[in-house]
């Protein structure tokens, strides 16, 4: 093989190894891949108009990982965490909670500004989770 067709080869070869990351780039879960934290007490959480059932059961600290289209949610005072996927299109975001640990859907326009990411929650499952999900910036850590 001549050293141009090699050349060539070679070229066509490193074109065809970036070609994942080129996808990845393209990926629209991509863009809210990190690490998010958002805290609520009790009384917040009524207060935002939550049943008090769910403020007991809901208020604390949630963690929440984004990793290109899986999610991982972790309430500070439980030991179990939910994991499913999530849907980007555009500027808004689809989870799916139907998970162990957890239930229903959670539908929202996302921004991403500044290390917070906002939520303006359209639909829930749980009423409550309009609240949780959508009252405060969720501060990215990571």
């Amino acid at each position: 093989m001549s050293r141009n067709a090699l050349a060539t080869l070679g070229a066509a070869l490193l074109v065809l190894l970036a070609l994942p990351a080129i996808g990845a780039a393209k990926n629209p879960h991509s863009a809210l891949n990190g690490v998010y934290r958002v805290q609520y007490t009790e009384n917040e959480l009524v207060a935002l108009g939550t049943s008090a059932k769910y403020a007991k059961q809901n208020y604390g600290v949630d963690t929440l990982w984004l990793a290109n289209g899986r999610y991982r949610v972790r309430q500070s005072r439980y030991p179990a965490a939910c994991v499913g996927s999530y849907t980007v299109n555009g500027n808004r975001v689809t989870f799916d909670l139907n998970v162990p640990h957890c239930n229903g859907i959670v539908v929202a326009a996302w921004a991403l500004r500044s290390g917070s990411l906002r939520f303006r929650v359209i639909r829930a499952t749980d009423p409550g989770d309009v609240q949780l999900w959508g009252s405060k910036p969720w501060k990215k850590i990571g």
